[in-house]
């Protein structure tokens, strides 16, 4: 269904991106702990790091036009 896009709080962004930088491919374990840490969806947590994955994709294309 139509449901309101629940925003991450500053504290929870902060923490998924210290483990991206690391782990841009977090196992699943990972993720498990950064939910029972963060109280949030798991699902929510991969979806995050999917979206910042393709967001650093399109970033870099946009640097380096070489095709």
């Amino acid at each position: 269904g139509l449901r309101t896009r629940q925003n991450f709080t500053e504290t929870q962004v902060k923490m998924m991106s210290e483990v991206f930088q690391t782990r841009p491919y977090p196992t699943k374990e990972m993720i498990m702990e950064l939910g029972r840490l963060m109280l949030v969806p798991e699902e929510r947590i991969k979806v995050w790091f999917q979206n910042r994955r393709q967001r650093l994709r399109s970033v870099k294309n946009i640097n380096h036009p070489e095709r």
